[in-house]
Protein backbone atom coordinates (compact mmCIF):
# COMPACT_ATOMS: atom_id res chain seq x y z
CA UNK A 1 0.00 0.00 0.00
CA UNK A 2 2.78 2.27 0.49
CA UNK A 3 4.77 1.70 -2.67
CA UNK A 4 0.94 2.48 -4.16
CA UNK A 5 0.45 5.70 -2.16
CA UNK A 6 3.75 6.99 -3.73
CA UNK A 7 2.65 6.81 -7.09
CA UNK A 8 -0.72 8.53 -6.12
CA UNK A 9 -0.35 12.54 -7.81
CA UNK A 10 0.11 15.34 -5.55
CA UNK A 11 -3.85 17.05 -4.92
CA UNK A 12 -3.10 20.63 -3.58
CA UNK A 13 -6.56 21.97 -1.94
CA UNK A 14 -6.78 25.79 -2.44
CA UNK A 15 -9.48 26.90 -0.13
CA UNK A 16 -9.74 31.02 0.07
CA UNK A 17 -11.64 32.16 3.20
CA UNK A 18 -13.00 35.76 4.38
CA UNK A 19 -14.87 35.72 7.35
CA UNK A 20 -15.89 32.18 6.95
CA UNK A 21 -16.06 31.30 10.36
CA UNK A 22 -19.26 29.82 10.39
CA UNK A 23 -18.68 26.94 7.91
CA UNK A 24 -14.87 27.08 7.83
CA UNK A 25 -14.65 24.17 10.38
CA UNK A 26 -16.91 21.40 8.04
CA UNK A 27 -14.95 22.14 4.89
CA UNK A 28 -11.71 21.40 6.65
CA UNK A 29 -12.99 18.70 7.92
CA UNK A 30 -14.52 17.35 4.54
CA UNK A 31 -11.07 17.83 3.23
CA UNK A 32 -9.17 15.82 5.88
CA UNK A 33 -12.05 13.14 5.29
CA UNK A 34 -10.75 11.82 1.80
CA UNK A 35 -10.42 9.06 1.14
CA UNK A 36 -7.34 9.91 -1.04
CA UNK A 37 -4.85 11.21 1.14
CA UNK A 38 -2.38 12.27 -0.62
CA UNK A 39 -3.45 16.17 -0.88
CA UNK A 40 -2.04 19.27 0.67
CA UNK A 41 -4.27 21.83 2.21
CA UNK A 42 -3.59 25.49 1.39
CA UNK A 43 -5.99 27.91 3.19
CA UNK A 44 -5.70 31.59 2.37
CA UNK A 45 -7.24 33.34 5.05
CA UNK A 46 -7.90 36.79 2.97
CA UNK A 47 -7.89 39.32 5.90
CA UNK A 48 -10.92 37.96 7.59
CA UNK A 49 -12.56 39.96 10.68
CA UNK A 50 -13.60 37.53 12.42
CA UNK A 51 -12.04 33.92 14.41
CA UNK A 52 -11.53 32.12 11.21
CA UNK A 53 -8.17 32.10 11.56
CA UNK A 54 -8.30 30.66 15.02
CA UNK A 55 -10.44 27.63 13.65
CA UNK A 56 -7.97 27.54 11.29
CA UNK A 57 -4.78 27.11 13.12
CA UNK A 58 -6.92 24.70 15.67
CA UNK A 59 -6.79 22.12 12.90
CA UNK A 60 -3.25 22.81 11.69
CA UNK A 61 -1.94 22.18 15.21
CA UNK A 62 -3.37 18.98 14.70
CA UNK A 63 -2.76 18.48 11.24
CA UNK A 64 0.93 20.24 10.55
CA UNK A 65 1.82 18.23 8.24
CA UNK A 66 -1.13 18.45 6.01
CA UNK A 67 -2.40 21.84 5.81
CA UNK A 68 -0.67 25.14 5.35
CA UNK A 69 -2.04 28.56 6.16
CA UNK A 70 -1.34 31.61 4.25
CA UNK A 71 -2.48 34.78 6.24
CA UNK A 72 -2.37 38.61 5.89
CA UNK A 73 -4.84 41.09 7.08
CA UNK A 74 -5.87 43.14 4.27
CA UNK A 75 -8.81 41.87 1.96
CA UNK A 76 -7.61 41.36 -1.43
CA UNK A 77 -10.17 39.18 -2.83
CA UNK A 78 -11.41 35.38 -3.56
CA UNK A 79 -9.14 35.17 -6.94
CA UNK A 80 -6.30 36.96 -5.70
CA UNK A 81 -6.76 34.58 -2.47
CA UNK A 82 -6.88 31.69 -4.69
CA UNK A 83 -3.08 32.60 -7.01
CA UNK A 84 -1.84 33.32 -3.81
CA UNK A 85 -2.47 29.72 -2.36
CA UNK A 86 -1.73 28.82 -6.16
CA UNK A 87 1.52 30.10 -6.71
CA UNK A 88 2.73 28.04 -3.63
CA UNK A 89 1.26 25.02 -4.35
CA UNK A 90 2.76 21.79 -5.75
CA UNK A 91 0.57 19.44 -6.63
CA UNK A 92 0.00 18.26 -10.18
CA UNK A 93 -3.81 18.51 -9.79
CA UNK A 94 -5.44 21.96 -8.02
CA UNK A 95 -8.53 21.26 -6.31
CA UNK A 96 -10.43 24.26 -5.24
CA UNK A 97 -12.99 24.60 -2.30
CA UNK A 98 -14.82 27.34 -1.06
CA UNK A 99 -14.96 27.49 3.00
CA UNK A 100 -18.72 27.31 3.22
CA UNK A 101 -19.07 23.77 1.16
CA UNK A 102 -18.47 20.02 2.08
CA UNK A 103 -16.76 18.26 -0.19
CA UNK A 104 -17.76 13.73 0.12
CA UNK A 105 -15.14 11.50 1.15
CA UNK A 106 -14.56 10.13 -2.02
CA UNK A 107 -14.61 13.13 -4.04
CA UNK A 108 -10.94 13.97 -5.08
CA UNK A 109 -10.37 9.94 -5.36
CA UNK A 110 -12.94 9.70 -7.86
CA UNK A 111 -11.84 13.03 -9.34
CA UNK A 112 -8.31 11.45 -9.67
CA UNK A 113 -9.17 8.52 -11.11
CA UNK A 114 -11.22 10.05 -13.76
CA UNK A 115 -8.47 12.57 -14.91
CA UNK A 116 -5.23 10.05 -14.85
CA UNK A 117 -7.89 8.00 -17.33
CA UNK A 118 -8.26 10.93 -19.54
CA UNK A 119 -5.29 13.22 -19.81
CA UNK A 120 -6.73 15.32 -22.24
CA UNK A 121 -9.11 17.17 -19.58
CA UNK A 122 -7.96 20.16 -18.15
CA UNK A 123 -11.32 20.42 -15.27
CA UNK A 124 -13.23 18.52 -14.21
CA UNK A 125 -16.28 19.03 -11.80
CA UNK A 126 -19.25 17.38 -10.01
CA UNK A 127 -22.98 17.18 -9.75
CA UNK A 128 -23.61 18.89 -6.55
CA UNK A 129 -26.49 18.70 -3.53
CA UNK A 130 -27.46 22.22 -2.63
CA UNK A 131 -27.44 22.63 1.20
CA UNK A 132 -28.82 25.46 3.33
CA UNK A 133 -27.60 26.74 6.67
CA UNK A 134 -28.21 24.27 8.80
CA UNK A 135 -27.08 21.71 6.51
CA UNK A 136 -29.69 20.06 5.33
CA UNK A 137 -30.50 19.22 1.81
CA UNK A 138 -32.85 21.80 -0.23
CA UNK A 139 -32.06 21.15 -3.87
CA UNK A 140 -29.30 19.65 -6.46
CA UNK A 141 -26.84 21.18 -9.43
CA UNK A 142 -27.18 19.21 -12.26
CA UNK A 143 -24.31 19.67 -14.81
CA UNK A 144 -23.73 18.43 -18.56
CA UNK A 145 -21.11 15.51 -18.91
CA UNK A 146 -19.11 15.97 -22.00
CA UNK A 147 -16.98 18.85 -23.45
CA UNK A 148 -19.16 19.52 -26.00
CA UNK A 149 -22.53 20.14 -24.06
CA UNK A 150 -20.62 22.20 -21.68
CA UNK A 151 -18.86 24.13 -24.19
CA UNK A 152 -21.99 24.98 -25.74
CA UNK A 153 -23.62 25.65 -21.86
CA UNK A 154 -21.12 27.90 -21.39
CA UNK A 155 -23.05 30.29 -23.57
CA UNK A 156 -26.12 30.98 -21.28
CA UNK A 157 -25.01 29.81 -18.11
CA UNK A 158 -21.78 28.76 -15.72
CA UNK A 159 -22.17 24.68 -16.31
CA UNK A 160 -19.33 23.66 -13.59
CA UNK A 161 -19.22 24.78 -10.33
CA UNK A 162 -16.23 26.41 -9.75
CA UNK A 163 -15.45 25.13 -6.24
CA UNK A 164 -15.26 21.59 -6.84
CA UNK A 165 -13.18 22.05 -9.74
CA UNK A 166 -9.85 19.99 -10.26
CA UNK A 167 -7.88 21.58 -12.70
CA UNK A 168 -4.45 20.07 -14.36
CA UNK A 169 -1.39 22.04 -13.85
CA UNK A 170 0.46 20.88 -17.18
CA UNK A 171 -2.17 22.11 -19.31
CA UNK A 172 -2.63 25.47 -17.40
CA UNK A 173 -1.49 28.15 -20.24
CA UNK A 174 0.20 30.14 -17.12
CA UNK A 175 1.98 28.27 -14.53
CA UNK A 176 1.81 31.16 -11.88
CA UNK A 177 -1.79 32.48 -12.19
CA UNK A 178 -4.53 30.32 -12.15
CA UNK A 179 -7.59 32.72 -12.01
CA UNK A 180 -8.40 36.02 -13.92
CA UNK A 181 -8.87 38.26 -11.24
CA UNK A 182 -10.46 41.65 -13.66
CA UNK A 183 -14.03 40.09 -13.70
CA UNK A 184 -15.34 39.92 -9.74
CA UNK A 185 -17.27 38.63 -8.51
CA UNK A 186 -17.48 36.32 -11.26
CA UNK A 187 -13.62 35.99 -11.82
CA UNK A 188 -14.43 32.24 -12.13
CA UNK A 189 -16.93 31.73 -14.70
CA UNK A 190 -14.59 33.98 -17.37
CA UNK A 191 -11.71 32.09 -16.02
CA UNK A 192 -12.98 29.11 -17.36
CA UNK A 193 -14.24 30.40 -20.11
CA UNK A 194 -10.33 31.31 -20.91
CA UNK A 195 -9.63 27.72 -20.38
CA UNK A 196 -12.19 25.78 -23.03
CA UNK A 197 -9.40 26.00 -25.67
CA UNK A 198 -6.54 24.47 -23.57
CA UNK A 199 -8.16 20.77 -23.01
CA UNK A 200 -11.20 19.04 -22.57
CA UNK A 201 -13.74 19.68 -19.68
CA UNK A 202 -15.77 17.42 -18.21
CA UNK A 203 -18.11 16.89 -15.25
CA UNK A 204 -18.51 13.65 -13.11
CA UNK A 205 -22.01 12.44 -13.26
CA UNK A 206 -22.19 11.89 -9.10
CA UNK A 207 -23.44 14.13 -6.75
CA UNK A 208 -19.90 14.75 -4.55
CA UNK A 209 -20.39 18.17 -2.82
CA UNK A 210 -22.52 19.71 -0.71
CA UNK A 211 -23.01 23.46 -2.17
CA UNK A 212 -24.21 25.80 0.40
CA UNK A 213 -27.08 28.13 -0.56
CA UNK A 214 -27.03 30.80 2.84
CA UNK A 215 -28.00 34.39 3.01
CA UNK A 216 -24.63 35.79 2.76
CA UNK A 217 -23.66 34.08 -1.05
CA UNK A 218 -21.96 37.16 -3.13
CA UNK A 219 -23.80 35.18 -5.93
CA UNK A 220 -27.07 35.27 -4.59
CA UNK A 221 -26.83 39.23 -4.23
CA UNK A 222 -28.44 41.28 -7.07
CA UNK A 223 -29.61 38.77 -9.20
CA UNK A 224 -30.40 41.25 -11.94
CA UNK A 225 -27.12 43.04 -11.90
CA UNK A 226 -25.71 39.82 -12.23
CA UNK A 227 -27.67 38.05 -14.93
CA UNK A 228 -26.15 41.20 -17.24
CA UNK A 229 -22.83 40.66 -15.64
CA UNK A 230 -23.11 37.43 -16.82
CA UNK A 231 -24.07 38.45 -20.24
CA UNK A 232 -20.62 40.50 -20.32
CA UNK A 233 -18.78 38.08 -19.60
CA UNK A 234 -20.10 36.09 -22.28
CA UNK A 235 -19.22 38.94 -24.75
CA UNK A 236 -15.53 39.37 -23.61
CA UNK A 237 -14.96 35.74 -24.25
CA UNK A 238 -15.98 36.20 -27.65
CA UNK A 239 -13.66 39.03 -28.14
CA UNK A 240 -10.69 37.81 -26.31
CA UNK A 241 -11.06 33.62 -26.47
CA UNK A 242 -12.45 33.32 -29.85
CA UNK A 243 -15.80 31.27 -27.92
CA UNK A 244 -18.51 30.51 -30.59
CA UNK A 245 -22.59 30.76 -29.50
CA UNK A 246 -24.49 28.91 -31.83
CA UNK A 247 -28.04 30.58 -32.96
CA UNK A 248 -29.88 28.69 -29.92
CA UNK A 249 -27.87 30.29 -27.42
CA UNK A 250 -27.81 33.78 -28.53
CA UNK A 251 -31.39 33.63 -28.49
CA UNK A 252 -31.18 32.21 -24.88
CA UNK A 253 -29.04 35.35 -24.17
CA UNK A 254 -31.52 37.87 -25.48
CA UNK A 255 -34.30 36.13 -23.75
CA UNK A 256 -32.46 36.77 -20.69
CA UNK A 257 -31.33 40.19 -21.43
CA UNK A 258 -35.19 40.84 -22.13
CA UNK A 259 -36.60 39.22 -18.93
CA UNK A 260 -34.06 40.91 -16.60
CA UNK A 261 -35.64 44.19 -17.94
CA UNK A 262 -39.35 43.77 -17.62
CA UNK A 263 -39.35 40.67 -14.75
CA UNK A 264 -39.99 41.41 -11.25
CA UNK A 265 -37.18 39.88 -8.66
CA UNK A 266 -39.94 37.10 -7.26
CA UNK A 267 -39.25 35.76 -11.05
CA UNK A 268 -35.66 36.61 -11.69
CA UNK A 269 -34.55 34.40 -8.71
CA UNK A 270 -36.08 31.59 -10.10
CA UNK A 271 -35.16 31.66 -13.22
CA UNK A 272 -31.44 32.59 -12.18
CA UNK A 273 -31.07 29.55 -10.15
CA UNK A 274 -32.82 27.37 -13.08
CA UNK A 275 -30.10 28.89 -15.42
CA UNK A 276 -27.34 27.59 -13.61
CA UNK A 277 -28.64 24.10 -13.24
CA UNK A 278 -30.53 24.22 -9.57
CA UNK A 279 -33.46 22.29 -9.86
CA UNK A 280 -36.29 23.74 -7.84
CA UNK A 281 -40.45 22.33 -6.90
CA UNK A 282 -41.03 25.86 -8.47
CA UNK A 283 -44.27 26.31 -10.49
CA UNK A 284 -41.94 28.71 -12.70
CA UNK A 285 -39.86 25.86 -13.45
CA UNK A 286 -42.41 23.11 -15.05
CA UNK A 287 -43.01 26.38 -17.52
CA UNK A 288 -40.07 27.09 -18.56
CA UNK A 289 -39.17 23.68 -18.73
CA UNK A 290 -42.00 23.31 -22.01
CA UNK A 291 -40.13 25.47 -23.70
CA UNK A 292 -37.12 23.28 -24.27
CA UNK A 293 -34.57 25.54 -22.38
CA UNK A 294 -33.52 23.80 -19.88
CA UNK A 295 -29.95 23.33 -19.89
CA UNK A 296 -29.72 19.59 -17.87
CA UNK A 297 -32.29 16.87 -17.00
CA UNK A 298 -34.79 18.53 -14.54
CA UNK A 299 -35.31 16.62 -10.76
CA UNK A 300 -37.85 18.15 -8.26
CA UNK A 301 -36.87 18.81 -4.36
CA UNK A 302 -38.65 18.73 -1.75
CA UNK A 303 -38.41 22.77 -1.19
CA UNK A 304 -37.32 25.97 -2.67
CA UNK A 305 -34.09 27.37 -0.49
CA UNK A 306 -35.06 30.63 1.02
CA UNK A 307 -33.32 33.98 -0.09
CA UNK A 308 -33.55 37.82 1.87
CA UNK A 309 -34.03 40.69 -0.08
Amino acid sequence: MKNIRQKEPLISVIMPVYNGSLFIGQAIESILRQTYKNFELIIVNDGSKDNSLEIINHFVRKYPQKIKVISYKKNKGESAAANIGFATSKGEFISRMDADDIAYPQKLAQQVAFMLKNPRTIVLGVQADVINEQGQKTGLKTFPLTHSRIYEAYGYYHPMLHPACLFRRSLLPNQKKLWQDNHEPNDDYYTLFGLLGCGQFANLPQRLIAYRIHANNKSLKNPKAKVLFFIKIRRDAIADFGYKLSSRVILLNLAQFFGVLILPKSLIVPLYLFFRGMSVNNPLTKIVSKFNLRPLPFRKIASLPSFKN
